[in-house]
This record gives structure tokens, sequence and C-alpha cells, in this order.
């Protein structure tokens, strides 16, 4: 097994799906205060799939990756769950034991988001989306080569189109009661949110700043009639779709 010598581990599949799961578990609690996910339930990752054959090598690289994610600020905490082996699948009598899961306390994915950049510098892990929030950056990007979209952060618009996007996952529905709880929970605004207010910050000030970044005719933000339910229309771009 070849390791990054500046990272000290591997890249591996394994790898790469803790950080997805790990990033996963951190958008999925977008309306808890930054500062206090790290107090939640923990995450839960399953150390091996089946498919993972879980050696010497891969158990080494596996707690390599683990100190990293402590060093860099990722995790306050690892915990393990109830033990049990895995046997290599080269040499039957090594048997090497690990959890079944690791129980991680997350506290920032700023150095995830960097280290997906660096694995996969093109696709920044955007998948295509008209609008891409890099949640690294606090910043909106959108266009082929990903430009960023200059919006004033303090402004309460950019927070509004931030809680849109968060709370869609990035596409899809939501609702005033979701995009309150992010806003309450990540910027800490206190007042009302009504339909109204909403759509007041989506036509007088999120269409103009989008003016010219989508595509003509394009509907990001649709309402279902009657109701307090937003469609945010910011779908995967394919290339021959």
């Amino acid at each position: 097994m070849t390791v990054n010598n500046h990272l000290g581990f591997q890249i591996t599949s394994q790898i790469k799906r803790y950080l997805d799961e790990i990033v996963t578990y951190w958008n999925n609690h977008s309306s808890v205060p930054s500062h206090q996910i790290q107090f939640l339930d923990p995450l839960a990752i399953t150390t091996y799939l089946v498919h993972e054959q879980g050696s010497d090598d891969d158990e080494y690289n596996r707690l390599q990756f683990i100190k990293w994610l402590k060093e860099s600020g990722v995790v306050e905490s690892v915990y393990r769950d109830d033990d049990s082996g895995h046997r290599d699948s080269v040499a039957d009598d090594n048997y090497v034991t690990y959890p079944k899961y690791s129980l991680f306390h997350v506290r920032s994915i700023k150095p995830i988001i960097t280290l997906q950049k660096k694995i996969n510098p093109v696709d920044v892990g955007d998948e295509g989306r008209i609008l891409f929030f890099d949640e690294a950056e606090n910043k909106f990007l959108h266009g082929k080569i990903r430009r960023v979209l200059k919006m004033d952060e303090d402004t309460v618009y950019f927070k509004m189109l931030v809680s849109i996007y968060l709370s869609a996952q990035g596409d899809g529905e939501t609702s005033v009661q979701k995009i309150t709880r992010v806003m309450r929970g990540r910027f800490g605004h206190k007042a009302p949110i009504e339909r109204k207010d909403v759509q007041n910050a989506i036509n007088k000030s999120i269409k103009e700043n989008l003016k010219g970044k989508i595509p003509n005719g394009h509907k990001m933000f649709e309402w279902k009639k009657g109701t307090d339910t937003l469609f945010f229309n910011n779908p995967i771009k394919h290339p021959h779709g």
C-alpha cells in the first residue's frame, strides 16, 4: 500500500466512504449551530463493509486516517463499539481485531472539504448543479468553471438563500418551517419568518443576484399553491441529458 507522505494515509475507497458519511452527517444537522453539533449523538460508521478486506495494511491505514481526523480538528473524539475481527483474504492465519463500529463526535468538516477538493480538483463535489454552496468557503459557485457568485454574506437575502439550499439538501422540496430552522440554527435569526418574508427575499434580492447566472426561463423557486412548501429547482446538469 502506497501511503500519501503528506497525509500519512492512502485515499482508499474505504476512506472516501468515511469522508462522505461525515459530510452527510454534518449536512443533515445543518439546522443546528455548528459549535453544538459535536454534542449530538455521535456518528456511527461501520468499520469494514463486506467487500473491504480489512488486512493489516488496511487497518493501519484506517488508524492513520482517524489520527488525521483528530489532529485536523474534524472530530473531537472517536469511541470503539463492540470488537470483532476480520480475516485477511491472503493469509488465513492473519487475524485483525477492530471495532465493528466507530463513533465519531464531529466538530468541523472544513478540513474534509479541502481534502476532497484535492482528491477531485475538477469536481469539488458539486455534481454539476446550477448553484453549488461551498460550506467551507461560505460561498455560492455557478457556471461550468464554477465562478464565485458575489453576494454580501451579512445580508438577510444571502442567509435566506443558504437556508433554502441547505434545507432542500441542494435541490428539491423545502418549507418555510425548514428554512426557519436553518436561519435560526446557522445564523441565530430570531424574528419569526413567514412565507412572504421568504418570497420578498427571493423577489427583491436573490433573483437580482442570480440574473444571468442561471439558464434563461429556468424557474429556480416555485411555491406549491396554497402551502408553505417551496420547490428549489437546482438539479444536476447532465452534459448529454
